[in-house]
């Protein structure tokens, strides 16, 4: 019996009248046919038109010797030629594609991605190995000089042929003081007032002829990078000073740095 909708009520039976039109629809004038599986010699019946059929199901037929010897050498013969590789290489480049530095969320969707993430609950990440990276972990070595392959202890020593700017410039301390600076001047050239390009940490009183100064926080004064080569051309780079800087910064009369230049002061 059916609804208004055409649906099948709860609890439906096909009638007898009904398996009968359909038995007789696939027999096609034909009768059913009593075959023995030459594997595991179980007996089976075929309609008509599969009289063709050897195993009862393709679970022997595959097992078969003959049809696994067949496949076998069939897939090693296919493997060999060029359009196996092109194959291979096309899923390869997939792969690398769609899951290379991919996120949840774009591979599975937000949906799937949300569940996968819950999966991971409080108790297991409580649980997480110490070397598990996690939010807010500060790696205990961080700004630390290892000492024992530092200098002469290191395998690639080369009898200290560096510059000393070089290894100064190089060195953690450096990399903080060069962050503060930054961060005093809100990344922001002192200049041209530019944000978003490369900046450069510039010693007021240069970094050549005051070691004992260079890394002092009111030493320092943010530039862009063709800010900085102005300020070079116009003042050289010794015996910098205070007063220098003051007359680069107020001084009016000359040009605005154009916009492509600045652009091209990040490489």
């Amino acid at each position: 019996m059916r609804d208004k909708l055409g649906r099948f009520k709860k609890g439906h039976k096909t009638s007898q009248e009904i398996r009968e039109k359909i038995r007789k629809s696939h027999l096609r004038g034909g009768s059913l046919e009593e075959k023995t599986c030459l594997l595991c010699g179980k007996k089976f019946i075929v309609l008509p038109c599969q009289s063709f059929r050897k195993y009862c199901s393709r679970k022997c037929a595959f097992a078969s010797p003959k049809r696994s010897q067949s496949i076998i050498s069939s897939l090693k013969e296919f493997a060999k030629t060029d359009r196996a590789k092109e194959m291979r290489q096309k899923t390869k480049e997939t792969c690398i594609k769609r899951f290379t530095g991919i996120s949840y969320k774009k591979r599975y969707g937000e949906k799937r991605a949300n569940e996968i993430i819950k999966k991971q609950s409080d108790s297991t990440k409580e649980n997480l190995p110490i070397t598990t990276f996690k939010k807010g972990l500060v790696p205990w070595n961080k700004g630390i000089k290892w000492e024992a392959m530092s200098g002469e202890n290191n395998p690639c020593w080369r009898g200290g042929i560096s510059k000393i700017g070089q290894v100064f410039r190089s060195s953690p301390e450096y990399g903080r003081w060069r962050s503060k600076i930054f961060r005093k001047d809100n990344w922001t050239c002192k200049k041209c007032g530019e944000t978003g390009i490369r900046l450069i940490a510039h010693h007021i009183l240069n970094f050549a002829e005051h070691f004992e100064i260079r890394l002092n926080i009111d030493n320092g004064i943010t530039f862009c990078v063709p800010c900085h080569k102005e300020f070079h051309n116009i003042y050289g780079r010794e015996n910098n000073n205070q007063e220098q800087i003051n007359k680069f910064l107020y001084d009016t009369s000359r040009t605005t740095i154009s916009v492509s230049e600045k652009v091209g002061g990040r490489v």
